[in-house]
């Protein structure tokens, strides 16, 4: 019978805490709600200025064609003014590139190779005989928005050796796959190439683990390189639209770890070969 009190002092305790972490998840959606709005309204307050009073809200967007390589943008943009008789045409990459209004807004879809760095210069807004421009900055870097970004970092050990022969090195590199807004794909296999002297040797499977906004890949390396022999760590992804990645996530030119280089660049090639982009 004394034990009675007690379990039910637990039981109160665990309820407690269950609701102290409710009211705490609760308020941190709202903190993030509130945090939202208050940047939409620093977005659009930058914008009202940038563009001279011309403009009150901007959203690109866009869509990702592999047979292709291209990439259809989709630019809205909302003026201040609404008056029925208004035009809204934006000069990208030095050309006219005149919106089609939809209710208080005017849209327009722009089609550009994935690695395309589209520029738009100016806003020109006509009401009648009224013309009005403002200069802009934008800059959409297209295949930031439509491929995955990869970035890999890789820990492990040195091992000690017969003086006169090559250290070896084994660990494991790490790469994370985070995608944008447009492309969201599975990753249907995905591999850790080695090559010696530019010369693939031997390759194996990496562990792939989905994320909410990615995936992580995991794999073992060991290497021993070289003035002669300069190792290469390239890791090989491939999507379900048949886009393959090439990251070079560890290059070790000569012996020691000082040397070692990793997380470089990613290449993406279509299904045919083609390459896309570089990144």
């Amino acid at each position: 019978m004394r034990k009675r009190p007690v379990s039910i002092a637990i039981l109160l305790l665990v309820l407690g805490f269950v609701l102290l972490y409710y009211t705490m998840q609760k308020q941190y959606m709202e903190f993030q709600n509130t945090c939202n709005q208050k940047m939409e309204e620093m977005r659009n307050t930058a914008l009202l200025w940038e563009s001279n009073g011309l403009l009150e809200d901007s959203f690109v967007s866009g869509t990702f064609c592999a047979e292709s390589g291209t990439a259809q943008l989709y630019i809205e943009v909302s003026p201040v003014e609404k008056s029925e008789e208004l035009q809204v045409v934006l000069t990208c990459q030095g050309k006219a590139f005149p919106l089609t209004r939809t209710g208080s807004r005017f849209m327009g879809e722009l089609e550009v190779p994935a690695d395309t760095v589209c520029r738009i210069s100016q806003v020109t807004v006509t009401s009648g005989q009224a013309v009005q421009t403002a200069s802009l900055g934008w800059v959409i870097n297209t295949k930031d928005m439509i491929f995955p970004q990869v970035e890999s970092t890789y820990y492990g050990k040195g091992k000690s050796v017969p003086a006169g022969e090559p250290a070896t090195f084994s660990g494991t590199i790490e790469c994370t796959v985070s995608w944008p807004g447009i492309l969201r794909e599975e990753i249907v296999d995905a591999e850790l190439i080695k090559r010696v002297n530019g010369q693939a040797c031997d390759s194996h499977s990496l562990r792939v683990r989905d994320m909410e906004v990615g995936s992580v890949l995991k794999g073992r390396f060991t290497a021993a390189p070289t003035d002669e022999e300069p190792v290469t760590y390239l890791v090989h992804i491939t999507l379900a639209s048949g886009l393959e990645l090439y990251h070079t996530a560890l290059d070790l030119p000569q012996p020691g770890v000082e040397h070692f280089m990793c997380n470089l660049k990613t290449e993406v090639y279509s299904r045919t070969g083609v390459l896309l982009a570089t990144m």
